[in-house]
């Protein structure tokens, strides 16, 4: 055998072995997973929660070999607790709930509360020296933008146990008051609220589960009176402000005045 024959054999045995590696990578099927215990006392409907298969769902390529390592959502998701709707757009108090139909149909923060995830809420700690678990902060902000809309609630609590502050503030949010003009027509529109509530959080179409504060409701009733408050405090200071501009900026005109023949 000559070596341009030696050659041409050794290149088909390296070809049929490369195919062979291929085709055992893309019939590799993953370690079954450790089965998830199901949220206590939550009743789960399997009848109420459906997800499509990875291949159909319009969201994956059915042709990449590698969706046959991923997971099945309705496996992953189906023994987490229920995310509930809320039927009644503008009150505070559900009157029936329902699952949601809507994103992913978890309840990711009843499933953290519950110990059957546990998230980083960062990639690396933070550098105030202080631990990640007591940065976590209990403090609402209400968001009134008038008209028949509903009063919202941001709750920093249920954010900051799943991400450290450095995920919102300064670069989405700037941490101070009337500094941040939301609209809606940001949010659906990937920004502000958007980034995460159109991605990996609920998405924002079940309009009380943000506008949850009833006007109405005490809780609406006191928001309005503060509101209301700190808008006098903002135009009285605005007005002292103006008055003393003004008077500072009197004697200037009167001085340049001076010497100005008739």
């Amino acid at each position: 055998m000559n070596k341009i024959e030696i050659g041409i054999t050794v290149k088909a045995s390296l070809m049929v072995m490369l195919a062979m590696v291929q085709a055992a990578c893309v019939n590799i099927q993953p370690d079954s997973p450790a089965p998830i215990k199901p949220a206590p006392d939550v009743a789960i409907d399997a009848t109420t929660r459906t997800w499509q298969p990875l291949a159909v769902d319009k969201l994956h390529d059915p042709k990449n070999p590698a969706i046959k390592l991923l997971q099945q959502p309705d496996e992953a998701l189906s023994t987490l607790p229920g995310s509930q709707a809320r039927l009644s757009t503008g009150s505070h108090v559900t009157v029936k709930p329902l699952i949601n139909k809507d994103g992913n149909k978890v309840d990711w923060v009843q499933a953290l509360k519950d110990g059957l995830i546990s998230p980083h809420r960062a990639l690396s700690p933070p550098e105030t020296g202080i631990p990640q678990e007591e940065l976590v902060m209990d403090m609402d902000i209400f968001l009134d933008i008038g008209g028949s809309m509903s009063i919202v609630r941001f709750p920093h609590l249920a954010h900051t146990m799943w991400l450290a502050c450095s995920n919102c503030h300064p670069a989405i949010f700037v941490p101070q008051a009337g500094a941040n003009p939301i609209s809606m027509e940001n949010i659906l529109s990937g920004e502000q609220c958007g980034i995460c509530h159109r991605a990996v959080s609920f998405p924002p179409t079940d309009c009380a589960r943000c506008h949850s504060v009833s006007h109405a409701s005490p809780e609406g009733i006191k928001v309005k009176a503060e509101a209301r408050a700190k808008a006098e405090v903002r135009a009285k200071m605005e007005e002292e402000a103006r008055k003393r501009n003004q008077a500072q900026a009197t004697p200037k005109s009167k001085e340049s005045t001076k010497g100005v023949q008739p």
